[in-house]
């Protein structure tokens, strides 16, 4: 039975990556489970990273399968991976909106006119549009 097609996003679409590259990704995924399981952590993630060869230079990349992405280590450049079916829809795209520097604890009802002292009234809403900002992704998110 041939590997699930992997994917990595890239100039806006999901590139399929060569039946070599999703066996090497289902293989080292298999040792990341099998090594959170008998870890400390009890098998309740995966393994953080996982080193593995892809490519047809064979280039030794970083993947983390909890964040689904791949890192190269020499460059820095890291891109999302996806594991099935190719779906219909573009491939997670980078948001221009820059990340908060420190994250900081805001209470569920403030709004952040209320939050930064512009004398907002202090509540949301139901059905108000809300944003987070997530770390995996790096990008901000719908709420």
């Amino acid at each position: 039975m041939p590997a699930p097609q992997w994917f990595f996003a890239g100039g806006g679409k999901w590139t399929p990556l060569a039946a070599e590259d999703c066996e090497a990704l289902e293989a080292a995924m298999k040792n990341a489970k099998m090594a959170a399981a008998f870890g400390s952590r009890g098998g309740a993630a995966m393994a953080a990273a996982m080193q593995v060869a892809l490519g047809p230079q064979k280039i030794t990349y970083l993947v983390d399968f909890n964040k689904m992405e791949q890192k190269n280590p020499q460059t820095g450049k890291i891109r999302t991976l996806k594991r099935g079916e190719e779906e219909s829809h573009a491939a997670p795209k980078v948001s221009s909106v820059a990340p908060p520097s420190e994250p900081t604890a805001k209470s569920a009802t403030e709004t952040p006119a209320a939050a930064s002292g512009g004398g907002g009234a202090g509540l949301w809403k139901v059905g108000d549009p809300v944003e987070i900002y997530s770390l995996s992704a790096g990008q901000w998110c719908p709420g």
